[in-house]
């Protein structure tokens, strides 16, 4: 199955066929179940005192390192969204 995860806590995806998830907890249980995405868009800011996208993605990473699943993220295409406040140049 082809899809594509969004963490964000605040913004809602773009148009198109995206699984939206607010929590790290959602986008780890969201992979479980549908096995790795082939897009990821995770915000870097998930509020005070939560893991961030770059920390899901660390997580991720590590338990795909432990299990011996990294192939299957190879071909993954990440986009983190910047602070609020801030603009990519």
């Amino acid at each position: 199955m082809t899809w594509q995860l969004f963490l964000d806590d605040m913004r809602d995806p773009p148009a198109g066929d995206w699984v939206l998830t607010r929590s790290t907890e959602e986008a780890h249980y969201s992979i479980e179940v549908n096995g790795y995405p082939s897009v990821m868009s995770l915000d870097h800011d998930l509020g005070e005192h939560v893991p961030t996208g770059h920390d899901f993605l660390k997580k991720l990473i590590d338990e795909a390192l432990d299990h011996g699943t990294t192939a299957k993220l190879v071909n993954v295409v990440l986009v983190i969204h910047p602070k609020s406040g801030s603009c990519l140049s």
